[in-house]
């Protein structure tokens, strides 16, 4: 199934553009796409499924949206 993933932050350099469709099969967790994706573990990351958070566990659908990226915090 195809998805579209778009990468923030420091996951802006892990792939040639911040921005592509992306073939994963039926039943992948946001998880295991940040681990295909190679995305740097244990950073704390944090995804957005068609604009909903949702934790890792998370199982993906044909045509979904997923914004990865890392949080930042200040004060």
């Amino acid at each position: 199934m195809e998805i579209k993933v778009f990468l923030y932050g420091a996951f802006k350099k892990l792939a040639e553009s911040p921005t592509f469709d992306y073939r994963v099969e039926e039943g992948t967790t946001v998880g295991e796409l940040m681990d295909l994706l190679k995305l740097p573990d244990p950073v704390y990351r944090m995804a957005l499924v068609n604009n909903i958070r949702v934790p890792e566990s998370a199982v993906l659908k044909p045509g979904d949206q997923v914004h990865l990226f890392q949080p930042i915090g200040g004060g």
